[in-house]
């Protein structure tokens, strides 16, 4: 007595499965997510810098800086990638097997896949009425998940029409690796354009708290054994008695705005954006004294 072959596996069974591993190597491929981490982390630099005065070149930045101060927050977009893409699985394993038993006919899958054929335009439209509504009422919340949400659902809409065009079947075989290339595309592009958004909105808060709070940044004391000229509105420079004393100078009434590439930014109390930035290496013969009331 002979076996029964097994039946051989429909070609829509396992359909979101495959495009998920295909998007999921995309993301995770480490050149795009280091890519990524550094856009996000120049971004917000560049955001925050143009907002305080300054140009975001004069802060040194390395590449290093960029990935550790960008990885908390980035991983907010990744984190909600990963957990669209779990839904999306879910919702994979129920409709496939529903499309290869009941087909189009069926009331489910005919709605679903007419709304995957108009995603890409319907989930963009929808991100906008979300930002025209929250415009109007003047809801900063709304507004800034539309911003950030915009190029992200051109991205979505675009890959749920073609998981759409996958389940039906109806993709040409010899242009498979043409669609593969291009939705690959415009989703990095997406991506890169949602991470611009994000570290846009991060750098104007960042910038917010300095300009709102610049009393609540550590209080500077900076010894020179030469003078140094600092001159703001605010700051007090005292020359110190003694001959053999270390440092002849003494500045006060100066704020810490950032540490970075090896120097100190530093403003006075009564500093305002566009007001002067002074810059101190670590390398000069200075001793920096800092405090908090």
């Amino acid at each position: 007595m002979t076996e029964e072959a097994p039946e051989p596996p429909s070609e829509q069974a396992g359909v979101g499965p495959g495009v998920l591993r295909w998007l999921a190597g995309l993301i995770a491929n480490v050149s795009v997510l280091t890519a990524l981490l550094v856009y996000f982390g120049w971004q917000r630099n560049y955001v925050m810098a143009d907002r305080v005065g300054i140009e975001e070149s004069v802060l040194g930045q390395s590449v290093r800086d960029y990935l550790l101060r960008s990885v908390r927050p980035a991983l907010v977009l990744l984190l909600l990638v990963a957990v669209c893409g779990l839904g999306w699985l879910q919702a994979d394993r129920v409709l496939a097997p529903r499309v290869r038993d009941r087909g189009p006919e069926d009331r489910l899958v005919r709605r679903t896949l007419r709304f995957l054929a108009v995603a890409w335009l319907a989930l963009p439209l929808a991100v906008y009425a979300l930002g025209f509504t929250a415009r109007a009422f003047a809801f900063d919340g709304g507004r800034e998940v539309a911003y950030v949400g915009w190029p992200l659902s051109i991205g979505a809409g675009l890959l749920l029409t073609f998981y759409g065009t996958q389940l039906r079947g109806t993709s040409p075989a010899d242009k498979e690796s043409l669609l593969h290339a291009f939705v690959a595309v415009a989703v990095v592009v997406m991506l890169f354009w949602g991470t611009s958004n994000y570290a846009t909105l991060q750098g104007n808060a960042l910038a917010d708290r300095l300009v709102m709070g610049i009393h609540r940044q550590n209080e500077v004391t900076v010894y020179s054994p030469k003078r140094l000229f600092l001159a703001a509105p605010g700051v007090t420079e005292t020359e110190l008695p003694g001959k053999n004393a270390a440092y002849g100078y003494r500045y006060g009434g100066l704020r810490l705005l950032a540490h970075a590439g090896g120097h100190y930014f530093l403003v006075s109390d009564r500093w305002a954006p566009g007001g002067t930035v002074m810059v101190l290496s670590e390398k000069d013969n200075l001793r920096l004294e800092f405090s908090r009331t």
